[in-house]
């Protein structure tokens, strides 16, 4: 999209994930405010993006700020840049995940043999 020019507003309509479409709809305050406005509305308890970190929306707004400015050789390095940023809080979510995941499977463990040893 960034080599044919088209309008913001049009390609963020076109990703097909809800942020930059619900961002699209308000990109007539300016594509900073519309993508963190998105962002923050979209990570409310029960929204699309609920489970979106502080680390997250920090590199949105990131690149919210950049978003739309600048050459299109620019902006395919802001693009590759968030990837980035996001891949790695995705590798930190997924070891949390997993450390979570073993600590309840072991609590859950452990309750049942104590509840096993209070019925003996």
């Amino acid at each position: 999209m960034l080599d044919r020019r088209v309008p913001l507003n049009e390609a963020m309509a076109k990703t097909g994930h809800p942020l930059f479409e619900e961002a699209a709809r308000a990109v007539g305050v300016g594509p900073e405010q519309a993508l963190s406005d998105a962002a923050r509305r979209l990570s409310q308890r029960g929204g699309a993006l609920d489970c979106l970190t502080r680390g997250d929306l920090a590199s949105i707004d990131r690149l919210a700020g950049e978003l739309g400015r600048g050459s299109a050789q620019r902006q395919r390095l802001l693009l590759t840049e968030t990837a980035e940023e996001l891949g790695a809080l995705l590798v930190q979510a997924d070891k949390l995940a997993e450390e979570r995941n073993r600590l309840y499977i072991s609590l859950g463990t452990l309750g049942g043999l104590a509840l096993a040893a209070m019925l003996i």
